[in-house]
């Protein structure tokens, strides 16, 4: 089939520097300047919204005047579902935990699924195990072209000599980044050339308050470590555009990933795409780029666990993974 001869309707968030709207925009992209009918049906943003090109401005003005395609498609989280829509329709959505969440097992088993896509084969196989829809995989496209000849982003207080370790992601229970912080405590002190850079944000990257709080939250996890001579850490927390995180990968020599899921994990194929060391464990989305022929990946052990202080679609009733944090350090 050639994309001309597509025609579909595309709800969900699109707009956002989300995960899910990164995923819709990259599927998006290649179909519209292909020529397939789109109509968007663009749902409030996950996230805040980001920078985008003048193209995108375009197609949001022009898709969301088309009639309706011959197929539905809804890419969302999980918790973004209403469980009480009739209407048949292809279904993106993903996980981050080592099953299908037991809250949504009902909602991917309903009739109205026509068909499932998940972004990699974990997922797959956790969805096929609960439901008899059809399960497709469409992996998360890496843009490798616009990764090249990228100059590192000068980061204050930092030397280009300097060997940084650094991790990219919103600080949650999900993502675990005290468990990269504390281990990289306990490795180094203030005599070692390196220094920890976390670009990150705590629920709400425009509330100064919360700002506030992630920057006393890592200084108390630096005070009760107890230990004096702390090696150097870099927090950023402002609002960046995509090529300026492009820049700041480029930057960061060591990626280090302690997330307990991936549905994507963009970051990390990006720091590998730019030929960076990468320090992870080898569960959910991350088994579809790990190799244990590149000396590049570094990978971690790690045991499952409940999932505990989530306020989305998880509860105690679904595991995921939690990093060996002696091997890390």
């Amino acid at each position: 089939m050639k994309y001309k001869d597509i025609s579909i309707t595309w709800k969900g968030d699109v707009t956002s520097y989300s995960g899910t709207a990164q995923y819709a925009r990259s599927l998006l992209e290649p179909l519209i300047k292909g020529g397939a009918s789109v109509r968007l049906e663009m749902q409030p943003p996950i996230k805040p919204e980001c920078e985008l090109s003048a193209w995108w401005g375009e197609q949001f003005q022009i898709l969301s005047k088309n009639s309706g395609g011959d197929v539905k498609i809804v890419c969302s989280p999980l918790d973004r579902l209403d469980p009480a829509d009739k209407e048949e329709k292809i279904l993106i959505t993903h996980w981050e935990t080592r099953e299908v969440p037991s809250s949504a097992i009902k909602l991917l088993q309903s009739r109205f699924i026509k068909h499932l896509i998940v972004p990699n084969k974990d997922l797959a196989i956790s969805a096929k195990a609960i439901s008899d829809n059809p399960v497709g995989i469409v992996q998360m496209p890496v843009e490798t072209d616009s990764l090249q000849d990228l100059a590192p982003l000068k980061i204050n207080g930092i030397d280009s000599n300097t060997i940084c370790y650094g991790f990219i992601g919103e600080w949650n229970n999900r993502n675990n980044i005290s468990d990269v912080l504390v281990s990289y405590l306990k490795a180094f002190t203030d005599k070692d050339n390196v220094a920890l850079v976390l670009k990150t944000f705590a629920n709400n990257i425009q509330d100064l308050n919360e700002r506030k709080k992630l920057l006393a939250l890592i200084q108390k996890i630096k005070q009760d470590c107890k230990k004096p001579n702390t090696p150097k850490i870099i927090l950023l927390q402002e609002v960046m555009g995509y090529d300026t995180i492009n820049s700041l990968l480029n930057r960061i020599n060591i990626y280090v990933c302690s997330s307990r899921g991936d549905s994507k994990n963009l970051s990390a194929m990006k720091a590998l795409a730019m030929g960076k060391q990468l320090i992870i464990c080898d569960h959910t989305s991350n088994k579809s780029f790990i190799s244990e022929n590149n000396a590049n990946i570094h990978v971690l052990p790690h045991m499952y666990e409940p999932v505990i202080l989530d306020k989305t679609t998880y509860s105690i009733l679904d595991v995921w993974a939690r990093t060996d944090s002696v091997t890390l350090s």
